[in-house]
């Protein structure tokens, strides 16, 4: 078991979520599972602020955390009209974790997403 840990040290899994109540918890522990079994782990949160991934790191624990734009302007409430959130989120969202992937300093190994957001897929796709 200890030559798998060793030899997962360098692999990195991305975690994408929704900033909403109840999205960013649950992969949050998931990626400290991953963490433990030797994996770096970058847990990807949307958000409509204007962010670049070089000025919003963080951690929590040994879970990097990090904010890409989900495309929606500052001024819009997201609890004022959900369906046409998640609308804008995938026609905008996708270009922005696809600008973060490529930019990032770690190449991932692996893309772990909700079912909330099912574009991740196709950006996972893409830069496969």
């Amino acid at each position: 078991m200890d030559s798998f840990c060793e030899q997962n040290q360098q692999t990195n899994v991305l975690v994408v979520t929704l900033q909403a109540q109840g999205h960013i918890n649950p992969l949050l522990q998931l990626g400290k599972r991953l963490v433990s079994k030797g994996l770096h782990v970058t847990l990807a949160i949307l958000t409509n602020a204007p962010t670049n991934s070089s000025s919003a790191l963080n951690s929590i624990g040994s879970v990097h955390i990090e904010f890409f734009s989900d495309g929606v302007t500052m001024d819009y409430s997201r609890e004022v009209d959900m369906d046409y959130y998640m609308d804008s989120v995938g026609k905008f969202a996708p270009a922005n974790l696809l600008a973060f992937i490529r930019s990032h300093r770690r190449k991932f190994a692996c893309i772990i997403t909700s079912p909330f957001l099912p574009w991740v897929a196709d950006v996972a796709k893409e830069v496969c």
